[in-house]
C-alpha cells in the first residue's frame, strides 16, 4: 500500500493508500525502507541496528508500516461482515425504465422497453419507509436503459424519499 513519489532532490512523498497516511521521506529513509522490505520479503534477517528500528518506529506512528502482530487480512474480514450487517445505510440501485435512446452495438440489453408500474414505485416507496427508522444514510443509483427517459418516476421518488429523510432524520 505503501507509494513513494520524488518530491526534490533528496525527498520523496510517501503515500499509504490503505491508511490515507502522506508524509515526506529523505532519499536515505526510503532507501532504507527499501533495504528492510527486500529482507523482510526475502525472509533474510530481521534483526535491525539502531537507524533501522528508528525508521521503524517512525513508520508505525506513521501508519505506513503495521506492528506485528496484526493480521490485515482479519481487519478486513472484520470490516467487511461489519458492514454488511450495518442497517444504518441503505443502497438502492433502482431501474426506473430499461428503455434506452442511444442503440449502442455492444450493449446486450437489446432495445427493452417499459417503465417502472406505480405498484413498484408505491412499493419502493413502502420499502424504504419500512427501514426509515434505523437509517442514518441512504444512497440511490439511477440505472436502466436510459433512467432519464423516466424523469417523473425519479423525480417522484428522489422527492419522496427527501421527505422520509425529512421525517426520519436520515441523510439522503
Amino acid at each position: 500500500y505503501n507509494h513513494f513519489q520524488p518530491w526534490d532532490q533528496n525527498t520523496h512523498l510517501a503515500y499509504n493508500a490503505a491508511t490515507g497516511a502522506v508524509a515526506l521521506m529523505t532519499s536515505d529513509n526510503l532507501a532504507m525502507y527499501e533495504r528492510i522490505a527486500a529482507r523482510l520479503e526475502s525472509g533474510d534477517d530481521v534483526s535491525f541496528d539502531a537507524a533501522e528500528q528508528e525508521l521503524l518506529a517512525q513508520l508505525v506512528h506513521g501508519k505506513f508500516v503495521l506492528p506485528d502482530p496484526y493480521s490485515e487480512i482479519e481487519q478486513y474480514k472484520f470490516t467487511h461482515r461489519r458492514h454488511r450487517f450495518d442497517e444504518s445505510t441503505m443502497g438502492l440501485v433502482i431501474a426506473p425504465t430499461m428503455a434506452c435512446n442511444m442503440a449502442c452495438q455492444y450493449c446486450f440489453e437489446a432495445n427493452k422497453k417499459g417503465r417502472m408500474s406505480a405498484a413498484v414505485v408505491e412499493d419502493v416507496i413502502g420499502f424504504v419507509e419500512s427501514r426509515a427508522t434505523q437509517l442514518r444514510l441512504m444512497d440511490v443509483s439511477w440505472y436502466g436503459g436510459e433512467p432519464l427517459l423516466a424523469m417523473d418516476i425519479i423525480e417522484d421518488l428522489t422527492e419522496s424519499f427527501l421527505d422520509l429523510a425529512d421525517q426520519y432524520n436520515f441523510k439522503y
